[in-house]
């Protein structure tokens, strides 16, 4: 018998082809025609689970004409914003599934956008009783905010951004995936069938809220000349607010120091940036951590990889039930040990550049998760600690 009609050999040969093409194939997914595209956005994703609803963006020049993204045959939604607030848009914000293992090529064609047709993450920003999101204000301690302060919201989880001194930041526990914040006009400090305010902030600063460090003296940003708020987007893929905290007296000098804060559909956490813009010869820190509670668990502080991470678990919502947060950072941010006043524990971070960014979700057992116990929260912050890490390059290319 012939190698050719053994039909062993037949089928390893034909195994061999399939796995050299699958070869050939793995790793590059690629868009349309290339050559006609405005630009090109490359994701190149190592990790190894499927990012989901992986946001990526876009800082736009003026482009005079309608466009839509694809990747293969496949329209990938996306929204733009208008960051300058001159009627262009300068920044694009689009969202994809992202398996392990490979290069996605997503290109700008001429034609229609494809646009979200719901919206996914919202801010509610409603003040002194008016029906219209406010998209610019300034602080006056007069105001009187709906649900007293701002709030961001998407399926997963929603955050309060208190408009009180000490300005602290609250999580709001739901039990359902819809966005309803917007249409409640109950005092969310009463348990409702959606959810309801689960942190008892006290005196405390809540989740995140950052703060200024000198040599173990905090200031908060609650003593300033002026505070100004932008919401540059409403969704409904991302939301996100800016502050503008100017004048916060740090021993005889006057610093300006931004806060940004982004939600992304589909995501159980927030991101928090705080940027010092005052040029000093004072070694500044920035300070962010969680509330103190007699029943829950201490900071309780760990590292996977290059992420720095720290939570606490316990009964510590308003309704008694058990309420886990945690943050994270990446490790190229120098961090002292951590600061623990009489109502929060602290990181002490060495800003980079003059800002440093952190991540923060909370669970609670009364929503959507049910996590009733420690372990089963510490899987929860691991799982998007282990995503922080391995998050998917993005290359934007231009066609000129």
């Amino acid at each position: 018998m012939t190698y050719l009609s053994n039909p062993l050999f037949i089928i390893k040969c034909i195994s061999f082809v399939l796995l050299l093409f699958f070869c050939s194939c793995q790793g590059a997914l690629t868009g349309s025609d290339k050559t006609n595209a405005i630009f090109e956005v490359k994701l190149t994703h190592s990790g190894s689970d499927t990012a989901r609803q992986f946001g990526f963006d876009v800082d736009l020049p003026r482009i005079d004409q309608d466009f839509h993204l694809k990747t293969g045959n496949i329209d990938v939604p996306f929204q733009l914003e208008d960051r300058n607030q001159n009627q262009i848009p300068d920044k694009l914000y689009g969202m994809i599934d992202l398996m392990p293992g490979y290069i996605y090529s997503v290109t700008a064609e001429s034609g229609a956008p494809t646009l979200p047709v719901s919206r996914h993450v919202q801010v509610i920003s409603k003040v002194n009783n008016s029906s219209d999101q406010i998209t610019r204000y300034s602080y006056d301690g007069d105001d009187d905010w709906q649900h007293n302060g701002i709030i961001m919201e998407n399926s997963k989880s929603a955050f309060r951004l208190l408009m009180k001194p000490p300005f602290a930041i609250d999580v709001i526990g739901r039990r359902k995936g819809d966005l309803i914040l917007d249409t409640v006009s109950t005092d969310l400090s009463k348990e409702q069938p959606w959810g309801g305010d689960v942190l008892i902030e006290a005196a405390s600063l809540g989740i995140g809220s950052p703060v200024i460090c000198l040599v173990d003296e905090i200031y908060n940003l609650a003593s300033f000349d002026s505070r100004e708020f932008t919401v540059f987007a409403h969704g409904p893929l991302r939301a996100a607010v800016e502050v503008l905290v100017k004048g916060v007296s740090v021993r005889d000098e006057k610093l300006d120091v931004r806060l940004y804060f982004e939600m992304q559909a589909g995501q159980h956490w927030i991101e928090v940036t705080a940027e010092l813009l005052t040029k000093t010869d004072l070694n500044i820190q920035f300070a962010f951590g969680l509330p103190k509670h007699e029943d829950a668990t201490p900071f309780t502080q760990g590292k996977r990889g290059s992420i720095h991470y720290a939570y606490s678990f316990g009964p510590q919502s308003a309704f008694g039930d058990h309420l886990g947060m945690a943050l994270f950072i990446r490790d190229h941010y120098e961090i002292d040990n951590f600061l623990a006043p009489e109502h929060d524990s602290f990181y002490l971070v060495n800003p980079k550049e003059g800002k440093v960014t952190y991540r923060m979700l909370y669970a609670w057992s009364g929503g959507r998760l049910a996590i009733t116990d420690e372990v089963q929260f510490l899987d929860l912050v691991k799982k998007y600690v282990d995503m922080y890490a391995h998050e998917p390059k993005v290359q934007v290319i231009f066609n000129r």
